[in-house]
């Protein structure tokens, strides 16, 4: 309850968090990435960009559940379950201070503790810093095998911080997984799109050692009051891209989810329903139109997102065709008249197809 309360404080106190420096990740939204790569009870989960805790409190939340159904039989197991996943599982670092006191207290008042935040850039840190030898855990290796992230916006202004660039911090964070471990990142549009030449030769290096699963457009209303349209990126960490891998690129703006004065994001009475379909297509691949899904191979020069693969496959209604035509026709014409008609076709010929 004092979480809930928490987190309500944050949101709302201080034009949603701005005056801290935090833009919160909608709970609906965290919800839905943990979900999107399988956040389990055996995972060990890390948020390279805590902020808030959001996530790792998403990810607690849905460990939570699963050890519930995978040990209901056994109440001793349960609880000791639920403690290693509060001790030893949740793994957040955030660099500003403030973030770093918002996120510890979001963690304790959800009775998580704070041993596993730290204060630190993610650049700065190692695999090994997180996984200090633990007697009470001797011979015991861990890694990470999850990672949730909303890595801060528009840090790379030149080639002096070329490097705090929304792929690097994705990129970094891949290195840090285990072997076929999974990331979800939500971030903007234009990082997907790799319009410089850094940002080419980093999607490359991305694809020559991990997989991009999927790219997921979201709402533009998702950070309602920021103007930021984003889109969810998920990874496997280790494999490199499969040549002929067909990566999913979804069309989710219309997620059930509206803008309501005074109030906010709020659901539109479809929101679960639009999530139980995504879920089905994406991973139990119920067929659906390129409207909202296309399956393509992909390249580092390509735009990793929906709008850049999508091509409209229904065919036109008659209405729709002599529209077009109309409108062609007019266009000629115009050209024309206006002394224009060899930049299309020669004068000669018009004329002769009129007369």
């Amino acid at each position: 309850m004092l979480g809930n309360f928490y987190g309500e404080f944050v949101k709302y106190g201080g034009s949603d968090g701005n005056s801290l420096g935090i833009v919160l990740t909608p709970h609906h939204i965290t919800d839905l990435m943990s979900e999107l790569i399988d956040v389990n009870c055996d995972d060990v989960v890390l948020d390279p960009t805590a902020g808030s805790a959001s996530f790792l409190i998403a990810a607690m939340r849905q460990m939570f559940n699963d050890a519930v159904v995978r040990f209901k039989e056994d109440s001793d197991k349960l609880e000791g379950k639920l403690n290693e996943i509060k001790r030893f599982q949740l793994h957040g670092v955030e660099l500003q201070e403030k973030l770093f006191a918002v996120g510890t207290t979001n963690m304790i008042l959800r009775g998580d503790g704070k041993a596993n935040f730290q204060r630190n850039s993610i650049f700065d840190v190692t695999r090994d810093g997180f996984f200090p030898y633990d007697p009470e855990r001797p011979g015991r290796l861990e890694g990470f095998t999850k990672v949730l992230m909303n890595p801060p916006y528009s840090q790379s202004k030149d080639k002096t911080t070329r490097h705090l660039s929304e792929l690097s911090f994705i990129s970094y964070a891949l290195d840090l997984l285990e072997v076929r471990g999974r990331l979800a990142a939500i971030v903007p549009q234009s990082a997907m799109v790799g319009k410089t030449r850094e940002d080419k030769a980093l999607k490359a290096a991305i694809m020559k050692k991990h997989t991009l699963d999927a790219v997921l457009t979201m709402n533009p209303d998702t950070f309602h009051g920021i103007g930021t349209h984003v889109v969810v990126a998920l990874f496997t960490a280790g494999v490199p891209h499969p040549e002929h891998k067909k990566t999913a690129f979804i069309d989710f703006k219309d997620d059930g989810y509206k803008v309501r004065q005074h109030v906010g994001l709020v659901d539109d009475g479809r929101a679960e329903d639009r999530r139980k379909h995504l879920m089905s297509v994406f991973n139990d691949g119920v067929p659906d139109d390129t409207h909202f899904i296309v399956r393509t191979e992909v390249t580092a020069t390509d735009e990793w997102q929906h709008s850049y693969f999508y091509f409209n496959d229904q065919p036109p209604t008659e209405e729709e065709f002599l529209s077009t035509v109309a409108d062609y026709v007019t266009w000629q014409v115009n050209m024309h008249t206006h002394g224009l008609g060899d930049l299309i076709t020669p004068a000669k010929d018009v004329e002769k197809d009129v007369k």
